[in-house]
């Protein structure tokens, strides 16, 4: 990855951050992995963020449905690519259901690695399918893109289920 392209990386995974902190978001569960990386350590350098790191991204699904429940404020779930997000589906599935509301957060390789045969590359498009509420595949930082997805948190007030925004790797 170039230089420009892991600082605008950096600079985007903060700028997420900070946005759905500021709609009032804290709790963020990570499961870790190169590619969601920027959004790692964003939330990690934010002080009002609550992280909890759970390697098993079904626990850390299940963990995020918990305190979604609980709480009526999404947690917010932060993977890697490839198989990461899918074993969140269980718990997106209930959450959909039971109507409570979480943020996904995957990551993904760049579009032109995909369904190429690389590693950790797998078509996420529509891998939740009719059980996420709002969805958006981001390439690039875009101001008008990242700002529908906090319109979408701010105004809601909490009552979208399953909003999955599907960052890819510049």
């Amino acid at each position: 990855m170039s230089g420009n392209a892991a600082l605008w990386n950096t600079l985007w995974g903060e700028w997420i951050v900070e946005e759905l902190i500021r709609c009032g978001l804290k709790l963020f569960c990570i499961s870790p992995g190169s590619r969601s990386t920027p959004l790692t350590v964003a939330a990690a350098r934010h002080p009002e963020a609550e992280i909890n790191l759970i390697y098993d991204e079904r626990a850390a699904a299940y963990y995020a449905l918990g305190y979604s429940r609980g709480s009526e404020t999404p947690g917010v779930l932060i993977c890697t690519s490839g198989t990461a997000a899918a074993n969140y589906l269980p718990a997106i599935v209930e959450a959909s259901v039971e109507q409570i509301p979480m943020i996904v957060l995957t990551a993904d390789r760049p579009p032109e690695l995909q369904q190429t045969g690389a590693n950790q590359s797998i078509n996420q498009n529509q891998l939740f399918g009719s059980h996420v509420r709002w969805f958006l595949i981001q390439a690039a930082p875009v101001p008008n893109s990242l700002q529908a997805l906090f319109f979408h948190v701010s105004t809601r007030q909490f009552t979208l289920p399953v909003i999955r925004f599907l960052v890819l790797s510049i």
